[in-house]
């Protein structure tokens, strides 16, 4: 039986509604891609479905927060957040408690697939036969650009032959440290989980604050945003985020967590998008870069398919470009060559979306989006990439000997393909900032950028990346990356 998970396939993220008592049949689905309705009329056309129920009792509404699950007996599983005092299956509303949760509930469908009726709380439970309307996506954040214009942006991201430019000017201007060039170069910190939320209610509570027992997002991102101006004052430039972050805890085999800003079927998850703009536009402010990473080997395999993988990159390419955004490089995706499910992740074919993004995001002006992949902890690009990509990204993950550090900048300047181009470090969880040699001084030295990667220990205290995440400069070791950041380049 197809024809259900055929129907239902495009309604993740939408809006859907039902009445009691109603005598009227069920709308069609909608089909997927975004809409150009303004989402004031697609409520518009909702309340009106529901105004020509008959002898209406009352009307619920809701959102679909999960990708429909065709059931061994023919129904619909489906995950939705509403508000009700009726708690449905795996609600995340305690026992007796009313308001906005999110829980799943299941759907009988005709041969064609049809909502004819609901059950609340289980797959056995009392059939509530309910005429069902599902609408398009409606706008739950503000956007910061007026309806029908972009907003104006102060910080523009290019490169210059092996340099990072930022509005047309090399960073850190004429900036020379211990005789080493650090003009053009692009100093960053590995904060992925800027925009971290976990949706799998059997692990969210790992993540819950200490003072108040709960996990958090908009906190999480509020307080990420509230830092940013520290690390910018301390010289750094740069940070990493990803679109379905990394591994909350440092480093991780399994994942059982859903941490992911894209669905199943490739669409983005406005919840996590409004996030990501608030820093975003933090960044465009203070004169900073995002690495926007789009996909984590921990998540990948949440995407169904292929055609999914490149709706997602498609969508976010389309967004960054939207909301006008000019100082975001994309990372296709964290760690090409680690465990990635779908191929076109993989280092064999991964340029193919670095290509993908070059075409899409090219704008009249000229300019696109700079794009690139990472590879794990000590590997060098491959050619397929070097030839692709704007910049090359490595990662410092496993190599404790500097002088690894600076032999890798080197063979990546030999691999085939190579022309003038930025070498980044965007992830190094390699210290020793009070030595000499470390792998910082390392990467420099031979004019690559380099980022720091301090996992933590979920204890809103150590790092940058196990929530709850302190996203302040609070501890000896973030003390002595920054103060080495600010001796690099300067007041």
């Amino acid at each position: 039986m197809r024809a259900p998970i055929r129907r239902w396939g495009g309604v993740y993220g939408l809006l859907l509604a039902w009445c009691l008592g109603a005598l009227v049949s069920a709308s069609e689905p909608p089909g997927d891609g975004p809409s150009a309705e303004p989402a004031a009329a697609v409520v518009d056309e909702i309340h009106r479905i529901l105004a020509n129920c008959r002898q209406t009792v009352y009307r619920h509404e809701t959102r679909v927060d999960g990708v429909p699950e065709l059931t061994p007996d023919g129904q619909v599983r489906l995950a939705i957040v509403d508000s009700t005092g009726g708690p449905h299956a795996d609600d995340t509303r305690k026992p007796g408690q009313s308001g906005v949760g999110r829980g799943h509930v299941w759907f009988a469908v005709d041969a064609q697939g049809r909502p004819i009726g609901y059950r609340s709380n289980s797959a056995t439970g009392k059939l509530l036969e309910r005429p069902t309307a599902i609408g398009r996506p409606v706008a739950f954040q503000k956007s910061s650009a007026k309806a029908g214009t972009k907003p104006q942006r102060k910080t523009a991201v290019s490169i210059r032959g092996d340099a990072f430019l930022l509005n047309g000017r090399p960073t850190y201007e004429g900036r020379v440290w211990n005789g080493k060039r650090i003009e053009g170069l692009l100093l960053n910190a590995r904060l992925v989980q800027g925009i971290f939320d976990d949706l799998n209610p059997q692990t969210r509570s790992r993540w819950a604050y200490p003072d108040t027992g709960q996990w958090d997002p908009q906190r999480n991102t509020r307080e990420f945003v509230e830092a940013m101006p520290q690390w910018r004052a301390h010289g750094l430039l740069a940070f990493t985020i990803n679109l379905q972050g990394g591994s909350p805890q440092g480093y991780s085999q399994k994942q059982p967590w859903h941490n992911s800003a894209i669905t199943a079927e490739g669409a983005l998850r406005p919840e996590y998008m409004a996030r990501l703009e608030k820093i975003l536009d933090r960044a465009d402010e203070l004169g900073m870069v995002a690495i926007l990473g789009v996909f984590y080997f921990g998540q990948d395999e949440r995407l169904r398919d292929e055609a999914a993988v490149v709706r997602a990159l498609d969508a976010a390419v389309d967004w960054v470009l939207q909301h006008g955004y000019r100082n975001v490089l994309i990372e296709v995706n964290n760690e090409c060559n680690v465990r990635y499910d779908h191929a076109i992740l993989q280092p064999d074919r991964v340029h193919e979306l670095i290509e993908r993004v070059k075409r899409r995001s090219a704008r009249p002006d000229g300019t696109r989006l700079l794009a690139s992949t990472s590879y794990g902890g000590g590997t060098v690009p491959k050619e397929n990439v070097v030839r692709a990509a704007d910049f090359l990204l490595m990662h410092g993950n496993g190599v404790s000997r500097p002088e690894r550090i600076a032999e890798m900048v080197r063979q990546a300047r030999q691999v085939p393909g190579y022309r003038p181009m930025p070498i980044l470090f965007n992830e190094d969880d390699h210290f020793d900032f009070d030595k000499s040699k470390n792998n910082f001084t390392a990467a420099v030295g031979e004019y690559a950028s380099w980022g720091y990667f301090d996992p933590g220990e979920s204890n809103y205290r150590d790092g940058y990346q196990c929530p709850p995440v302190r996203w302040d400069i609070n501890t000896p070791r973030k003390q002595a990356f920054f103060k080495l950041v600010r001796q690099m380049t300067g007041p």
